[in-house]
């Protein structure tokens, strides 16, 4: 169809529009029996209407509405108008979205809750340590921000529905550009992580400098930076603002029913916008994705080169020298593997994710087709709950390979059950002394109930 016969296609839906409200809005006005629900299927519709003047042809009802649809669609389509349920696949968004992700919210914030709380202790404090911390509080972040829109849109049915212009803002923010900001940061912090180990096994001269905690404040602070200034990038293109269009019920009771929603407005011109848009997409490809990904696989095979270039070195120092004490090598080992396998954990699931985005992007920026729009829209949601599903990896890895890890956390949950028993059994001595106070008889606690206290 060429731009003339889609032009004559508005204005004919343009005109049937006008119609279609006129004439529902007589017929509304004489039958209040109606549900006027077309939006959900005519047939519905017309059964449930009980007309008693016979002079309104019930037929012309369903024509209306049909023609109302077909206009309504264009128009929201010509107007950009921000429709979640149509930039999902619902069959597969509303499962993973809506059910999956909040559970799996909660396991990320505990866990990652428990492993900042454990590495930023006064026995485990270290600047690696001041990195995985902030990885989890980033990761956190990244599927917490989102979670009351998903809560809203996929688990109570929102998607129904188009966002109030006053909410788009903050959807805009809290679902699209601060998860994106929180999850870019965690891999460039990741290929820090990597670059930190490496630099201390293979140079430590420098490593004086990169293992301070100065050095690490401010490569996070760089971090931060650069990627909300890349994600921002996008605000100078597209803007929000308010439109209003018939509502996906199409009518109520009093007539058509209306919705003030947002509508993606381009800043610039077309040819501009589409240029920049295709500058941001290639810059972020790269920057977010292909470059944090590649090196850190370099710095993973390097880092393993070098483990296990020490590790066999430092097996010949023990056999030559049997008083050698072994604690601290293996230790330093025992660290190194963990961040290793972290690292290449990371690698694993971004090396899939920066290939579909990367097949993404060429579809976009060529028009090559490689991907049908379903398939695209079940690809970017599989894509971002593989990345959901990998957040509590670091607390499993962490777990498993960190000795010292382990015995913290025995140390806390110890600690707190000590203090549980102490405060419970502070309470029932207060309450004994505040009842033998009113029975005017106060006695102090035997001597073995004060010696069973732990201390």
């Amino acid at each position: 169809m060429d731009k003339e016969h889609v032009k004559q296609l508005i204005e004919n839906a343009r005109a049937i529009n006008t119609t279609c409200v006129r004439k529902l809005t007589e017929l509304a006005m004489d039958v209040s029996s109606c549900s006027w629900m077309c939006g959900g299927g005519t047939s519905s519709c017309v059964g449930n209407c009980n007309y008693s003047n016979s002079d309104k042809p019930l037929p012309s009802l369903t024509s209306y509405c049909s023609n109302m649809s077909i206009y309504t669609a264009i128009q929201r389509v010509k107007l950009k108008v921000f429709d979640v349920g149509k930039a999902t696949a619902l069959d597969v968004g509303v499962v993973l979205y809506g059910y999956v992700t909040p559970a799996l919210c909660m396991l990320v914030l505990l866990l990652n809750t428990l492993l900042v709380v454990i590495l930023s202790s006064r026995r485990t404090r270290s600047p690696t340590n001041m990195i995985l911390c902030s990885i989890a509080v980033l990761d956190t972040m990244t599927i917490l921000l989102p979670l009351p829109w998903y809560l809203f849109f996929y688990t109570s049915g929102g998607y129904n529905e188009y966002v109030p212009f006053s909410w788009c803002v903050v959807y805009k923010y809290t679902a699209l550009v601060l998860p994106t900001v929180c999850h870019n940061s965690s891999l460039w912090l990741t290929v820090a992580l990597a670059a930190h180990r490496y630099i201390g096994l293979c140079h430590p001269r420098v490593s004086q400098f990169t293992s301070s905690y100065k050095a690490v404040t401010i490569c996070l602070l760089v971090i931060l930076v650069i990627t909300t200034v890349m994600q921002s990038t996008i605000l100078l293109l597209e803007d929000l603002e308010p439109v209003r269009v018939v509502g996906k019920e199409l009518f109520a009771t009093s007539g058509v029913k209306y919705v003030d929603t947002c509508s993606i407005v381009f800043k610039t011109e077309k040819d501009n916008y589409l240029t920049g848009l295709k500058a941001y997409l290639w810059t972020r490809l790269i920057v977010a994705e292909l470059l944090p990904t590649s090196l850190l696989l370099l710095f993973n095979m390097l880092l393993l080169r070098k483990t296990c270039e020490s590790y066999r070195y430092r097996r010949k120092l023990i056999s030559g020298n049997a008083a050698m004490s072994q604690s601290d090598f293996r230790e330093c080992m025992r660290t190194t593997v963990m961040l290793l396998t972290l690292c290449s954990f990371c690698v694993l699931v971004q090396i899939p994710v920066a290939t579909i985005l990367f097949l993404m992007f060429i579809q976009t920026n060529t028009g090559y087709r490689i991907f049908t729009l379903r398939e695209t829209k079940v690809t970017v949601t599989l894509v971002n709950f593989v990345l959901f599903l990998s957040f509590p990896a670091n607390f499993a890895i962490c777990l498993g390979l960190s000795e010292k890890f382990r015995r913290t956390l025995k140390d806390k949950l110890k600690s707190r059950k000590r203090s549980h028993s102490i405060s419970g059994l502070s309470t029932s001595m207060k309450l004994s002394n505040s009842h033998d106070l009113q029975s005017g008889t106060p006695m102090l606690p035997s001597l073995n109930v004060i010696s069973e206290i732990p201390i």
